[in-house]
């Protein structure tokens, strides 16, 4: 799971991300990994098996007539086991 935690920032918005990793019988579970996010971006979050995908489109500052796609790829947190 992917929350993210935005905050007004003059007229763009930011903002920080975490990712909390819980097993499918609920016994294990790492919270709150944070995941870096650019400035003024709307990101989009994806996993495919333990890689978390995040891309984010970001305006150019202060030239809002330009903007660039990134994609960064996180390995997930891995639980310790109980």
């Amino acid at each position: 799971m992917v929350h993210v935690d935005f905050t007004p920032q003059g007229q763009s918005v930011g903002g920080r991300a975490f990712v909390s990793i819980i097993d499918w019988t609920a016994h294990r579970q790492c919270v709150d990994a944070e995941v870096p996010l650019s400035g003024d971006t709307r990101p989009i979050f994806s996993f495919r098996k333990d890689t978390l995908i995040v891309a984010q489109n970001i305006v150019g500052v202060p030239d809002s007539s330009s903007s660039t796609t990134m994609v960064n790829l996180y390995r997930a947190p891995t639980c310790p086991r109980n």
